[in-house]
């Protein structure tokens, strides 16, 4: 990362006069989380687009690099880069990054066949059913909490698209996912008879909110993420946060319409 900086003889009352800064490159790491983040998709998806935007907005230029999401976080954890896009704005994070307030957020729902549809209220509910999840995934406390006391009967697999072809199969009754993730997958890797047979429930498990990371081991970390922050107020404000979103298809209307009529579960960050 290359910083410039300008020396400034001037009178006191001169100095508290905010000066633009000669614009700066971020190489920022990334990776394959359709569609939020992909390489095949145009300006890398939504998410990568709007951090890309909001850091334009205070003359911040992003060079973007795609890897393996553990080689992704452990580049920038190290300082080999400036930081990641992409990661949950938790605890164990924030020991590595100083993190952004929220770029999106990802609301975790159950997906399940028509034929057989499911209803809960609590994760309690959900012991009767057969539930598939992905390998390293986080569904909200609750249902962390009663997986890992065995109270829900869970199998795991690698890749979300695993999940959805054993529903489609009856092999599971219902499979957690990210509701827009689960959008995707239906749209681009089941055929359209496939997907008419799968729909989700309305109420989420959890509501992530995901944000951009940056190395602790850049001391300027903390000013670029108050700037981020700026920047992302700014798109925000424009209207044209949610002009990106839509434009990639989130932001499903039929969720929306059910968030709006509070019948999902409360969000958790």
């Amino acid at each position: 990362m290359r910083f410039h900086f300008l020396a400034l003889v001037a009178p006191l009352h001169l100095l508290a006069i905010s000066v633009p800064s000669v614009a700066e490159t971020l190489r920022i790491t990334n990776g394959e989380w359709p569609p939020f983040t992909s390489h095949r998709l145009p300006d890398g998806g939504p998410l990568s687009r709007t951090v890309a935007e909001a850091f334009k907005q205070v003359g911040i230029t992003v060079e973007y690099g795609y890897f393996p999401w553990k080689r992704a976080y452990d580049y920038a954890r190290s300082g080999a880069r400036d930081g990641s896009v992409g990661w949950a704005k938790n605890a164990a994070h924030q020991k590595d990054f100083v993190m952004s307030e929220a770029v999106i957020h990802v609301d975790k729902v159950l997906f399940y066949r028509k034929a057989a549809p499911i209803g809960w209220l609590r994760v309690e509910d959900l012991k009767r059913w057969r539930l598939g999840a992905t390998t390293g995934y986080s569904y909200g406390e609750e249902w962390d909490h009663a997986v890992r006391n065995g109270f829900l009967r869970v199998e795991t697999v690698t890749l979300d698209a695993q999940n959805l072809r054993k529903l489609l199969e009856n092999r599971l009754d219902a499979v957690a996912m990210d509701l827009d993730v689960g959008l995707y997958l239906l749209r681009t890797a089941f055929t359209p008879h496939q997907a008419e047979q799968i729909t989700y429930h309305p109420r989420s498990l959890s509501r992530v909110p995901i944000s951009l990371a940056l190395s602790r081991r850049n001391p300027a970390a903390p000013s670029l993420i108050e700037r981020f922050n700026q920047g992302l107020a700014a798109l925000r404000n424009s209207g044209r946060l949610d002009d990106f979103l839509t434009e990639y298809q989130l932001m499903d209307p039929v969720f929306r319409e059910a968030k709006e009529a509070g019948t999902q579960r409360g969000a958790r960050p």
